[in-house]
């Protein structure tokens, strides 16, 4: 593959993924407005119960498949038709189950839900991982940004009362397959070319089947318990609490998470880089981590001073007084965010490293304090205790990836921690004393002044910068 292509698919993926979560932001806040506390609670609580069937839907067999897919060098034809077949089995059985469990435990969004439910068949169609195998991401993601696209106009045009939310699974759904389909019809123009396979190879076999489960299985334990540690809180407030705290705390959680979803393009830009150097060269392993470990450092810590101080003035510009209530968990997600994005550096890496038995018992435990505590103290203390219990899960979680990864390397942390903490902490006595002023102009104001006394006492250079970019 020329280094054109690499570039062109990286760009593509990058773009695909921001432009993505920003329009997912910007109808995540218009929705919130429009439909109000409640009504916004019983559709994220809708979400966040399908997102776990989306995992068992997958199975892992995603990522599986664009390894093996990668490597095939003949009969992809077949090779893509199994993985349809068995995704649709796992879609289909997960549906059914969607359906039961969503009856049983959370009727109140049983409509909705089921609605959203059938984006698990639609998904199953949705072969964005062949793209990926074959590195021919381009059309693909211009496909998928199109239709996220005419998704937001969608939601800006049908939805403007509080009475209007349950157009939004149904514009949802329909967005979705009209994606598969599109996606599709590009496939069969690639693989309509391809005349090589073998007309007598049975399309049902039972090894390739199970070849292909047991590798998936760890990949899909290890992000089941992922799921886990980042909404299990908002499914016990669904169950326990009221829409209306479910709808507080996700308007909180949903600011804090596009946050996070930069960091994560971050890490999912470097990680293929990573992988190799690991195998080839450690030198260099370290001098990528080194920079990622300060330059995670010097982003979250700010962040997470600044959000604080700032909070009422950031929920009542993108929400409005019904989401006041939002100030409280709004300030401890960014902890616990910050925290993540730390834990990251490590846990990435771990991963990177073929550490996926450590990083799967390290994830179980964050998942285990995160979930088990959740059950007895979210009923009775609500959001402030689904908040607090996050934080415990992320900082429980950074003393054993640290630990577990400097097994293989030391990568320094507190150095690049003092100095972004000495920084945030006058950038937090300006912001506080000019309180007043506006919004925008106190990030900007803060922004500045952080990374001037940053650069100051030696915080980073711009030639380390330059050096990184060569990397």
């Amino acid at each position: 593959m020329t280094k054109k292509n690499i570039f062109v698919n990286l760009f593509s993926v990058i773009s695909k993924e921001i432009i993505s979560r920003f329009i997912g932001f910007l109808t995540t806040i218009y929705i919130a407005k429009k439909i109000g506390p409640t009504n916004f609670g019983n559709i994220n609580l809708s979400l966040v119960i399908l997102s776990y069937f989306e995992l068992f839907s997958d199975f892992g067999i995603s990522t599986v498949a664009i390894k093996e897919l990668a490597r095939e060098t003949s009969k992809k034809k077949f090779f893509i038709i199994r993985i349809l077949i068995l995704r649709l089995l796992f879609s289909f059985f997960s549906f059914v189950v969607l359906c039961l469990i969503t009856k049983l435990f959370w009727n109140n969004v049983l409509d909705i839900t089921v609605i959203y439910g059938l984006t698990l068949l639609i998904g199953a169609f949705t072969l964005e991982w062949v793209f990926i195998a074959f590195e021919k991401m381009l059309a693909s993601n211009i496909i998928i940004i199109i239709f996220k696209i005419i998704y937001a106009a969608a939601i800006f045009y049908f939805i403007k009362l509080p009475n209007h939310y349950i157009r939004i699974p149904i514009i949802f759904t329909l967005s979705a397959a009209m994606t598969a389909i599109f996606l599709v019809i590009l496939l069969y123009n690639i693989l309509i070319k391809e005349n090589n396979e073998d007309k007598n190879n049975k399309i049902l076999n039972k090894n390739f089947f199970q070849n292909i489960i047991n590798s998936a299985l760890p990949l899909f334990i290890s992000m089941f318990f992922v799921q886990i540690i980042i909404n299990s809180d908002t499914l016990i407030l669904g169950y326990f609490r009221s829409a209306f705290e479910v709808g507080i705390y996700n308007a909180a959680y949903r600011l804090i998470f596009f946050i996070a979803a930069i960091g994560t393009v971050y890490y999912n830009t470097i990680f293929p880089r990573l992988s190799k150097l690991y195998k080839e060269n450690h030198n260099e392993l370290f001098v990528i981590l080194n920079f990622t470990s300060k330059f995670i450092c010097y982003l979250s810590i700010p962040m997470a001073f600044g959000c604080i101080i700032l909070s009422k003035k950031i929920i009542l510009f993108f929400y409005n007084d019904q989401y006041i209530q939002a100030i409280f968990a709004f300030s401890g997600l960014t902890i616990a965010t910050a925290l993540m994005l730390i834990n990251n550096i490590y846990c990435r890496a771990m991963i990177a490293c073929d550490r996926h038995k450590e990083y799967l018992k390290i994830v179980i435990f964050q998942a285990t304090i995160n979930f088990i505590p959740g059950l007895f103290f979210i009923p009775k203390y609500g959001i402030t205790a689904a908040v607090l219990l996050t934080i415990l899960a992320e900082i429980s979680g950074f003393y054993f990836y640290y630990k577990s990864f400097s097994k293989i390397l030391i990568i320094p942390f507190l150095p690049y921690l003092i100095k972004a903490l000495f920084s945030s902490i006058i950038m937090s006595a300006f912001l506080l004393f000019f309180i007043n002023w506006n919004l925008f102009i106190l990030i900007i104001s803060g922004i500045l002044i952080y990374f001037t006394i940053l650069y100051s006492i030696k915080g980073f250079t711009f030639a380390e910068i330059k050096t990184f970019l060569k990397k």
